[in-house]
């Protein structure tokens, strides 16, 4: 169990969980889980606030590892099991940004568990898949969900160059679903990370601006195939319009809440979906939706164009909470675009996950000023169609949108 810097499980998950001795992966025992409605999650981490699951200790190395990897097994009629693909099983990131104190508070041992960088990845198993044990990979494409107080893709940790497995110190396995649904019994082995091969790289991976709104604005990118073979890859991109996230984790570290960040991000009207942001070649013209073919070896040149709008931009909204008063502005837009390869073989195992996508390609949805009407995209190009498994392949910008020149 997770005590001090030792790495561990929580002690209260002990209820929910008990090691079991053979018939697991790989010889060393296996963790039997089961979670209740009433004790739906486990948590995996230190005892002491500010520690790396990477490097076992508070020193942030990036480019350690790709994937997050475990084994399950999931006994056949299992809610955690699903036909439709709906959410039911979460694996939730907590992650804490080099140098920032306010996590653990002065002890390294207090309630805030990270700098307000998460990643949700939610997902279902196929029922065909139970009763045999499951490796299961979740590369930083993996993580997904929206929340409304940052993007819903959790890479660079959103706010600077933050490799994301370095940064990580916690992880929460969840039960999702009814919360009167029966218990959901499944088993772990071999929980870790670990580095893949990248079927694709980005140049830059992250880009940081400020720029009065209106216009475009163009951030010349390369994809490079650094395999031996030649690749196709698709893309899909998705925006996110709010209050800039260092505000928001003020608030969020001096009322030790995160009501605040949702009060400001509700007050400002923040939201997002796809089309503010496009992917144009090097000659400036529309991808659009065909797919983009690297020799191996080679690289393909392009811009990622952001078209700014003067509506984007609020001015200041006032949020009480707490007795505690603060500002927020509708100021900054976060964009993620992802690169992928639909022709690489999936194996059994990663064929086993159900991937029900973002709400960030779903129609309906209002969107911001500055957004298109919502269409989703085609089939194979939308947010379901992201491999979970495949690593690399992303670049984030941060855009802030200054006062009108």
């Amino acid at each position: 169990m997770a005590r001090e810097s030792r790495l561990g499980f929580r002690p209260v998950d002990a209820r929910v969980m008990r090691w079991a001795a053979g018939d697991d992966v790989d010889g060393t025992g296996r963790a039997v889980v089961e979670l209740t409605p009433e004790h739906r999650s486990v948590f995996f981490q230190a005892g002491i606030r500010r520690l790396y699951l990477l490097s076992g200790s508070g020193r942030y190395v990036p480019g350690g590892a790709d994937v997050l990897r475990f084994w399950v097994r999931i006994p056949s009629g299992s809610p955690l099991l699903s036909k439709t693909g709906e959410r039911t099983f979460g694996v939730w990131t907590y992650h804490w940004k080099p140098g920032d104190e306010h996590v653990g508070g002065p002890s390294n041992r207090g309630l805030a568990t990270d700098s307000m960088m998460h990643g949700y990845a939610e997902f279902s198993f196929r029922p065909e898949c139970s009763g045999r044990w499951i490796r299961v990979q979740l590369s930083e494409k993996a993580f997904q969900k929206q929340r409304d107080y940052y993007h819903w893709y959790a890479a660079s940790g959103v706010t600077a160059p933050y490799d994301f497995w370095a940064t990580l110190r916690q992880v929460q396995f969840v039960s999702l679903g009814d919360g009167d649904a029966e218990r959901a019994d499944w088993e772990l082995d071999c929980l870790g990370l670990e580095r893949r091969p990248r079927l694709v790289e980005v140049d830059p991976s992250f880009h940081r601006a400020v720029a009065p709104p209106g216009g475009e604005i163009r951030v010349p990118v390369r994809i490079t195939n650094p395999t031996s073979r030649d690749r196709s890859y698709r893309y899909f991109i998705s925006s996110a319009l709010g209050a800039d996230r260092e505000t928001l984790y003020q608030m969020v570290w001096r009322t030790d809440s995160l009501v605040p960040a949702r009060l400001a991000q509700r007050a400002v009207k923040a939201g997002g979906g796809v089309g503010a942001v496009r992917l144009h070649d090097a000659f400036l013209r529309p991808v659009g939706y065909k797919e983009i073919s690297v020799r191996a070896g080679e690289s393909w040149k392009g811009y990622v164009v952001h078209r700014m709008h003067p509506g984007m931009r609020t001015g200041a909204k006032k949020i009480s909470f707490s007795g505690k008063n603060f500002s927020a502005r509708r100021d900054t837009l976060m964009t993620t675009l992802i690169f992928w390869d639909p022709h690489e073989p999936m194996s059994g195992d990663e064929a086993c996950l159900i991937n029900p996508g973002s709400n960030a390609d779903e129609p309906g949805h209002r969107a911001p000023p500055g957004f298109p009407r919502q269409e989703p995209p085609p089939p194979g190009w939308r947010s379901r169609d992201v491999p979970l498994h495949q690593p690399g392949g992303t670049f984030v910008s941060m855009i802030r949108l200054g006062e009108a020149a």
